[in-house]
């Protein structure tokens, strides 16, 4: 790919239509009182940065594309830093066959993004430091008032492992190692949409994963499938709503997986006023000495593009409900405030970090975790450039600060985002 593209740069204009674009992502982030609690001192920040230079060569029925980034977070390398980084590396390359007008009809593999419906189930992460890319082959339809999508994955390949006794933290005396292979990891997908009429907007589709063995979990053998229903439309020109649910089944060795999610969003615009009404729940497991879990299956969504600015609430045993008011002064300037209220699923189950670590178990007695408020303050001061400051309030109670404290927590950043 790299060989291919550089050849195309050097061929004329007129024989290679490539294009190239590039962007420069940067985050300054401040945490105050990380762990919820006032007495102790552990505020913390950082500085993360994202330069990626992109290239599309576009030929009827054939496209190739490579994106190059440096990803990085402020003082965690040796300074001056050294050109020779291994942080530089490739976040897309693939190539696409398929109609000449490269759109009705394609087939892509290689390295490549992939977002589904606004990035709840699957989002390429911008915010992320490095954003997240997957190594397959996906194909696309699309023709008139509908379209159609099926990819399948690598998320890590075939291997064989040989399993170890830890006599620190267990009886090894009776044991005997014995190599575990393993098919690897994959994700597979498929999604339609179907535009019937402006009031009504089918969009089914089907996420699932399949886990093997790996080094650090000799005895992984999980399979999950996610079938789900997303619909969407507008009441009036300013009035739309969607309604979007999923059940998993599945099985990982002798447990089964069983989990669920709901949503429902109504968003109103009026002249220069956006205001919406949101609420999310996702399925929690309780009971962890069962035969079956309950955590719901996120792949690989959104974070707190959904769920509060602040990274406080986790994309499973979570309720959220919520509104947002949007004001736009210009079209240089904008301010938004959301609101969340947080409560766990399963009052007996996990409050889960964006990280997918539990950050504790909850009693029962009461599924709240808190109150967030953002103030979100979005300024364009140059063409091709935008600044977004944002700050996040969390207030813990109930259950939330049972389990990881009283005090109030904030988080506050600018992202800068360069893009041409």
């Amino acid at each position: 790919m790299i060989l291919l593209l550089s050849t195309l740069l050097m061929a004329t204009p007129e024989a290679t239509p490539v294009q190239f674009k590039y962007h420069i992502r940067m985050l300054p982030l401040l945490r105050i009182n990380p762990d919820f609690d006032s007495q102790t001192d552990d505020s913390t920040w950082q500085t993360m940065q994202n330069i990626r230079l992109m290239a599309t060569g576009t030929w009827p029925g054939l496209v190739l594309y490579a994106s190059f980034q440096d990803a990085r977070s402020w003082g965690l390398e040796n300074s001056p830093v050294v050109s020779s980084d291994g942080i530089t590396g490739l976040h897309e390359g693939y190539a696409q066959i398929g109609s000449r007008d490269n759109q009705s009809f394609w087939v892509r593999t290689g390295r490549q993004e992939y977002t589904m419906h606004r990035g709840m189930m699957m989002w390429n992460r911008p915010w992320n430091l490095y954003g997240i890319a997957f190594n397959g082959v996906r194909a696309h339809y699309e023709q008139q008032r509908f379209s159609a999508d099926a990819g399948v994955f690598v998320l890590q390949g075939a291997g064989s492992y040989t399993t170890t006794c830890d006599d620190s933290v267990q009886d090894c005396s009776n044991f005997s190692a014995e190599t575990v292979s393993s098919i690897g990891d994959f994700l597979f997908l498929a999604e339609a949409d179907i535009d019937l009429h402006p009031k009504l907007r089918l969009q089914p589709y089907f996420l699932g994963i399949r886990q093997g063995a790996s080094e650090s979990d000799p005895n992984t053998d999980r399979i999950v499938f996610s079938p789900s229903l997303r619909m969407e439309g507008a009441f009036t020109s300013g009035f739309k709503y969607i309604f979007d649910g999923a059940y998993q089944v599945g099985k990982n060795g002798e447990s089964d997986h069983s989990a669920w999610r709901a949503q429902a969003s109504l968003l109103y615009n009026i002249g220069t006023y956006k205001t919406s009404l949101f609420f999310e729940e996702r399925s929690g497991d309780g009971d962890r000495s069962d035969a079956v879990d309950n955590d719901f299956e996120p792949f690989f969504g959104a974070g707190h593009r959904f769920r509060g600015f602040g990274d406080y609430i986790g994309l499973k045993n979570v309720r959220n409900i919520g509104a947002s008011a949007q004001k736009i002064f210009s079209p240089t300037l904008s301010l938004k405030l959301d609101y969340h209220f947080f409560q766990l699923s399963n009052p007996t189950g996990s409050w889960f970090a964006t990280s997918g670590q539990s950050r504790g178990v909850g009693t029962g007695e009461n599924a709240n975790l808190g109150h967030e408020v953002d103030i979100v303050l979005g300024w364009k001061p140059v063409k091709n450039c935008s600044i977004q400051f944002t700050h996040a309030h969390f207030i813990p109670f109930g259950e939330g600060a049972t389990i990881e404290g009283s005090d109030t927590s904030s988080a506050t950043y600018a992202w800068m985002r360069i893009e041409r």
